[in-house]
């Protein structure tokens, strides 16, 4: 999993599981990752655990984010 943290992946995917759009190419950087950096250990694990477990977070961020989102604005000035 260490390659993970060494490659520059970005996946754009929104806090709203409603607003996201139907994009089946949308994790294929994550599948070539999947498939040529990690072991077949490391990637048991990581489909085994660390994706059942992300999934279960992402369902959830609806309960879990703040009411009026994540970053609210300040009322300090700056001098």
């Amino acid at each position: 999993m260490r390659g993970l943290f060494n490659k520059n992946l970005v996946f754009s995917i929104g806090i709203d599981p409603d607003d996201d759009v139907k994009d089946p190419d949308l994790m294929k950087g994550l599948e070539k990752f999947l498939e040529d950096e990690l072991s077949e250990e490391e990637r048991r694990n990581f489909l085994d655990n660390t994706i059942r477990i992300m999934v279960n977070r992402a369902l959830h961020l609806k309960r879990w984010r703040p009411p009026k989102g994540a970053i609210q604005p300040t009322t300090a000035k700056c001098v």
